[in-house]
């Protein structure tokens, strides 16, 4: 179990900060969420090139195929963290508010562009697409990069009977999903199909894990390995549905809550459902993410504070998260190797990054992106 320190202890120690004001960003503090979204992205692609991926928000336009939705727009830099230097920029539109980057292997990356999944290189140079017959629904990457779950919404209404539904019932319509997986060089190894209001399952070096639910709160985490197996990873109760996510180096992170008080809890299993770590966290957290790291085996878990509690499907604004808090741990024992304290974060998920050898950790707060050292033992 690891415990709450107090900010006395965490040391701030930043060897390096990038100004990103002068490349189009700005924080947008008075914005209402109801939750991080998915406007800003920190990812090494190289031991000093480091890509900041940004909304700039300009003026939208809007797409007549996708219901006449709005088209997001997102600029990306590679910068030289020696230098300062801006190695490399990228433009890209997306159809919707969803997550558009994802890391794979050999320093790649993988984009959602309109209809359509890109990979570049750590150069920034674009290398293959991967074409989509729909919406898409998710993208799952495997903790090593190398295998990718795509899935794609195949629409059984019109989009004029979608958006009267969406708007009588508050919410999506079912839909039908397609959900593909694919090897390292994108080939399709493997498809099932599913509908939308099923949680997609997530991957694992060894196979895919899903979870179950069970009567009375209780849930069960099951992995399907790729040799056709199933084990139980884990059995758990919790208040609210859980959400999984997969990280290296081979990882799942579950947050659940507590039956007793409802207060948020978060731990990290192996494949093996040993937990590495656990945690428990209160009203005025939120945003609780992790991401790993095979080179230096170990992950990071990120907490973003706020100054008034914040429940879940509240709205708040930028301007109410005072704080985020990083640990990253040792994954073969759950050791804390280091602990960063940023004020003025921004309301994203993936603000902050490891670097390829885990000695690095970027983080996104104000108009700067922070470069902290990592001890990797």
């Amino acid at each position: 179990m690891d415990l709450p320190i107090s900010d006395e202890a965490i040391p701030d120690h930043a060897v390096k900060s990038l100004q990103v004001s002068a490349l189009g960003y700005s924080p947008r503090l008075k914005k209402e969420v109801s939750q991080l979204d998915n406007d800003e992205a920190l990812m090494w692609l190289g031991p000093n090139q480091l890509l900041l991926a940004f909304n700039p928000h300009g003026l939208l336009r809007r797409d007549r195929k996708s219901n006449n939705a709005p088209i997001r727009k997102i600029h990306a830099a590679l910068l030289d963290t020696e230098t300062n230097q801006v190695l490399s920029t990228a433009d890209w539109e997306l159809p919707d508010r969803g997550k558009y980057l994802w890391q794979l292997s050999g320093n790649r990356i993988l984009v959602h562009v309109r209809d359509e999944l890109r990979v570049y290189d750590s150069q920034l140079a674009l290398t293959s697409r991967v074409p989509l017959a729909g919406p898409l629904a998710f993208v799952q990457i495997s903790p090593n990069g190398e295998l990718t779950m795509v899935a794609v919404i195949q629409e059984r209404h019109t989009g004029e009977f979608h958006a009267r539904s969406h708007d009588a019932l508050d919410d999506e319509p079912r839909e039908d999903v397609e959900i593909l997986i694919l090897d390292r060089q994108f080939k399709t190894i493997a498809r099932a199909t599913t509908t939308s209001d099923v949680m997609p399952p997530i991957l694992l070096n060894e196979g895919q894990v899903t979870l179950l639910s069970q009567s009375r709160k209780h849930y069960r985490l099951a992995l399907l390995t790729w040799k056709n197996q199933t084990l139980t990873l884990a059995r758990f109760s919790s208040q609210c549905i859980p959400d999984l996510l997969s990280l290296a180096p081979d990882l799942v992170f579950v947050r659940t809550c507590s039956s007793e008080s409802g207060s948020a809890e978060f731990r990290v299993l192996r494949p093996d459902g040993q937990v590495v770590m656990r945690m428990r966290s209160d009203s005025q957290h939120l945003g609780q993410e992790a991401k790993g790291n095979t080179g230096s085996q170990t992950f990071a878990v990120k907490v973003m504070h706020a100054a008034s509690p914040i429940y879940p499907g509240w709205y708040f604004h930028g301007s109410d998260l005072v704080a985020e808090e990083i640990r990253v741990y040792r994954a073969k024992d759950g050791k804390r190797l280091a602990t960063v304290h940023a004020e003025a974060p921004t309301a994203s998920h993936d603000g902050y990054s490891l670097s390829p050898d885990g000695s690095q950790l970027a983080v996104l707060s104000g108009t700067q992106i922070s470069i902290y050292p990592v001890p990797t033992n």
